[in-house]
């Protein structure tokens, strides 16, 4: 991802067309653009995408992250969990 043409952090997210879902694999900014919810806006731009075509998003979130403060204020709900992470999904219809 880029900023004036500057690269300021990398966004991968892929979609899952048999469970019709995007996953959010990473979201990586540098130390110095962190902060500016830079990463907010990159998540709800794929979440008003999902939304738009009826799809839901799912990513995974280890524990102790702050993110996942983040990923909850933006409606995702924990689904499952393992030793070492949060498995969440955000899905359109729970937003009605």
């Amino acid at each position: 991802m880029e900023i004036a043409d500057k690269r300021v952090g990398l966004f991968k997210a892929f979609y899952q067309a048999d469970l019709n879902q995007w996953y959010l694999v990473q979201i990586q900014i540098l130390p110095e653009y962190q902060n500016h919810k830079i990463g907010r806006a990159l998540i709800t731009e794929l979440i008003t995408k999902a939304t738009d075509n009826n799809e839901s998003v799912a990513l995974s979130v280890l524990k102790g992250s702050p993110a996942r403060r983040l990923y909850e204020r933006l409606g995702f709900q924990c689904m499952s969990e393992s030793e070492l992470e949060f498995n969440m999904l955000f899905h359109p219809v729970d937003r009605e």
